[in-house]
């Protein structure tokens, strides 16, 4: 069993297992024990959709202790979002028998890659000169079109 810390210094625990994949597939919609590397790259990549899925792997615990799903959500950011979603990786990946294990793992890395190298390229693109003075053409066209609608 994993666990993370979330903001208010509350520490949540995780496990997957069986009634845990049941769970997240009949309250979230995806399927656990199904899913693919598109499937992780979304979720991993919509703050949204993962704190909701972890808020789903921690429902008994949140039951048990009166928080409700608004409440986690608030206690939820940055580095804490991090740490859950390493702890529920690592719970995820050892869920699994062998070999579906070592894919699961391979399947999990590779989204984590594909993210990564998408916020690479955009950071590389917002570091390009032109896109300030794109954005600056964008903004006086915009503020054009603007007062023409005005004067007529």
């Amino acid at each position: 069993m994993k666990q993370f810390e979330d903001t208010t210094g509350r520490v949540w625990r995780m496990s997957v297992t069986v009634n845990t994949i049941k769970r997240v597939r009949d309250l979230v919609g995806i399927d656990l024990a199904e899913a693919d590397e598109a499937v992780f790259t979304r979720v991993l990549g919509d703050p949204l959709e993962l704190v909701n899925l972890l808020f789903v792997l921690c429902q008994p615990q949140a039951a048990e202790d009166g928080v409700t799903d608004e409440q986690f959500g608030e206690s939820m950011s940055g580095e804490t979002i991090d740490a859950a979603v390493d702890a529920f990786l690592e719970e995820l990946v050892g869920f699994f028998p062998q070999p579906r294990r070592g894919l699961m793992a391979k399947a999990l890395k590779r989204s984590q890659e594909l993210i990564e190298k998408g916020t690479g390229l955009i950071d590389a693109r917002m570091q390009d000169p032109r896109i300030e003075e794109r954005m600056s053409q964008e903004m006086d066209k915009a503020w054009d079109d603007e007062l023409a609608a005005l004067g007529s």
